[in-house]
């Protein structure tokens, strides 16, 4: 596996890579338990890719929330 791409959009994160497709979805479930999806190669151990994969949509998503407010660089007092 040579380059991850995470992306985040309307709350939710996807991590793909030649070898990986995860799907992260927030609150989808009754306890505010999370939706996931995730395709992966069968050379690759699927619950440490799960649990990597769980772990960087968990950061992302907290790095979202914890900066949506926040202005670019740059704008502040235009």
């Amino acid at each position: 596996m040579k380059l991850l791409r995470v992306t985040y959009a309307a709350g939710m994160v996807n991590v793909d890579s030649d070898d990986i497709a995860f799907g992260w979805i927030p609150h989808m479930y009754q306890g505010d338990r999370a939706g996931i999806g995730l395709q992966v190669n069968a050379h690759l151990d699927r619950t440490a890719t799960e649990r990597m994969c769980i772990k960087i949509a968990e950061a992302v998503a907290e790095f979202h929330t914890q900066n949506d407010g926040l202005e670019p660089q740059g704008k502040a007092g235009q």
